[in-house]
């Protein structure tokens, strides 16, 4: 069965980029379970591991039809995308203790004030995640950080440097996670120049004068003739 839902993730401005991790424990004795999930609009799935103690399995990308044949074989996990543009995972009965780690990225939502990254944690009363727990961890740019709220849950915010950490602790995945984001304030970065003082550097430091010394024109076209 599935016990927990581990969301990991990093924010640069209109993207997010993050990594899904089901874990399963506990005793099934169904051949194999069905987990039924959606991903954050306009999201793409770039990688799919499996992980059981120190092993990791990468994953293989097959057509539709071969991916039904392996149904009652030793294939740990298999993913697929249904028609409704949900994401159906299939773990073996056997696969207790293992791990299957997912790695996203999406476009983050522009709003009026900022930014929306909106995360499905529940798909319906049947068929969804929504008894098992769930762990949230984002980190986004300092300058990103001028208002950040959840909606949805309790989120506590941490700065470690120019970066701002985001988490949720554990939460029941009985629905879907939001964080709002204020007003992207990029001018207010670290150590940036005004007016008056890139003016000065400009034209004050000597770019125009100095020398690089002698210039060596080499032909490139056919590196074998080069002599190094």
């Amino acid at each position: 069965m599935l016990e927990n839902i581990r969301i990991k993730g990093e924010i640069f401005f209109e993207y997010s980029f993050f990594t899904i991790e089901f874990t399963f424990g506990g005793q099934s004795n169904a051949a194999r379970a069905e987990y039924l999930f959606a991903l954050p609009d306009n999201a793409q799935l770039s990688d799919m591991k499996i992980i059981k103690g120190d092993e990791v399995i990468k994953s293989k990308v097959v057509s539709a039809a071969y991916a039904a044949q392996l149904n009652g074989t030793k294939t740990a996990a298999v993913l697929r995308k249904t028609e409704s543009g949900l994401y159906l995972l299939s773990v073996d009965g056997a696969g207790v203790g293992l791990s299957v780690r997912l790695s996203v990225y999406a476009p983050l939502k522009r709003t009026e004030d900022g930014g929306k990254l909106t995360i499905p944690l529940a798909v319906g009363e049947s068929g969804g995640l929504g008894k098992s727990g769930a762990e949230i961890d984002i980190t986004l740019p300092y300058i990103m950080a001028k208002k950040l709220e959840s909606p949805t849950h309790i989120i506590s915010v941490e700065r470690a440097g120019r970066r701002v950490r985001v988490s949720t602790g554990r939460i029941n995945a009985d629905r879907d996670f939001c964080l709002e984001i204020g007003e992207i304030e990029r001018k207010n970065a670290d150590n940036l120049l005004d007016y008056t003082e890139f003016y000065k550097r400009c034209t004050q430091r000597g770019y125009g004068e100095f020398d690089l010394g002698d210039t060596i024109e080499v032909d490139v076209s056919d590196y074998e003739k080069i002599e190094y």
